[in-house]
């Protein structure tokens, strides 16, 4: 369940043939608000892993797939992610959780020291998308590692609570050479973003940080 959109400047039309091949050619609508120049396919079915997998393959590079997965069978594991992609003045607004929480709010958050040393409200960034596990052995602990911290070599699979951030910083932007001839619509597509990403892990109270940086 859930909603896929298609990303800014993707046409529906680009997608048909890889909607019909995946059965999702109809039910399309125009998103509300802040996102009217999307279009969004509210989901609610029941799919194979083969199918899904055959989704996100075919439609991650176009689309945003903002979808809950949740086995038939059991409650080992689930998947769980918001339907509706975040404004970006709220997400930007819950950066600063020590300019903006409640006192009463920080004396309760379990992750109040790790939001004072990165300026990052983790308690709402984390609700966002989230996954629960069965239990893991060290050899599925290491595969998580390896996939989504091979930057971090030092961090070994015994570990009781990890935590990891990324946090995106723009610095400047290169502008195209022929900018003058170029539309403002023209401009923005071809504008390329500088600055760097901030990657902290806070793994059993210390905390390791990596800073890469990116022009894209």
């Amino acid at each position: 369940g859930g909603n896929i959109y298609t990303q800014p400047r993707v046409s529906l039309d680009s997608l048909q043939d890889r909607l019909k091949e995946l059965s999702l050619s109809d039910g399309w609508v125009r998103g509300k608000r802040g996102l009217k120049n999307l279009f969004v396919f509210p989901m609610d079915l029941a799919l194979s892993p083969q199918e899904l997998i055959k989704i996100y393959e075919n439609l991650t590079n176009d689309c945003y797939l903002l979808l809950s997965i949740t086995p038939e069978k059991g409650k080992e594991w689930v998947f769980k992610s918001g339907e509706k992609i975040p404004p970006l003045k709220k997400t930007f607004g819950k950066a600063e959780p020590f300019t903006t929480c409640k006192p009463e709010t920080k004396l309760k958050c379990k992750n109040a020291e790790l939001c004072e040393k990165s300026g990052i409200c983790i308690t709402q960034r984390t609700k966002f998308c989230r996954t629960k596990t069965s239990s893991l052995n060290t050899e599925e602990v290491t595969d998580i590692l390896e996939l989504f911290l091979p930057d971090f070599p030092e961090l070994r699979p015994t570990f009781t609570e990890l935590l990891l951030i990324n946090q995106y910083t723009i610095t400047g932007f290169i502008f195209p050479e022929d900018k003058d001839s170029l539309s403002s619509k023209e401009i923005r597509e071809k504008i390329k973003k500088v600055g760097f990403i901030e990657r902290i892990v806070y793994i059993d109270n210390k905390m390791h940080s990596n800073k890469v940086e990116f022009t894209v």
